[in-house]
């Protein structure tokens, strides 16, 4: 078995509309996320030109998070004129579309993005058949681990 590992930091705001009504986590913010992909692989590299998965690639699916806005799909209100307008704990945000990732989770908390990262990535690389995990450290020492077999 090979084991292919890959560390990236993305910096982006989120807020976690689900949390208790007196969490900070509810208020728009952000974090410096580390992000570690790792698959396992058993095969033929040579089906696969000679690399499980080119580093590249991964940093390019990672980073489509990086200096963005992330917002939950049914948080938002309306789309139109290039902009997101999203109501949230009482406030209204209008966001630039291109400042903004729309991911369909029900919550951007670490692991949703974890899960999500995870399948978009077996996805992405026809890796599904092998096991992909995603470590997502919000904060030193606040870590989750998503795995996609």
């Amino acid at each position: 078995m090979m084991r292919l590992k890959k560390t990236m930091t993305i910096s982006a705001a989120h807020f976690v509309h689900t949390a208790d009504s007196d969490s900070p986590c509810r208020r728009l913010h952000g974090h410096n996320w580390k992000i570690t992909v790792i698959i396992d692989f058993e095969g033929d590299l040579s089906k696969r030109d000679g690399m499980i998965v080119d580093f590249r690639k991964l940093k390019e699916l990672v980073m489509v998070l990086d200096h963005k806005v992330l917002i939950p799909v049914d948080t938002i209100l309306l789309k139109g004129a290039g902009e997101y307008e999203v109501e949230h704990n009482g406030k209204r945000y209008v966001f630039p579309e291109e400042d903004c990732i729309v991911i369909d989770v029900p919550a951007i908390t670490s692991e949703y993005i974890a899960n999500w990262l995870s399948g978009m990535i077996a996805f992405k690389t026809d890796i599904s058949s092998y096991r992909v995990n995603v470590i997502v450290e919000e904060t030193e020492g606040s870590i989750v681990q998503s795995e996609v077999i």
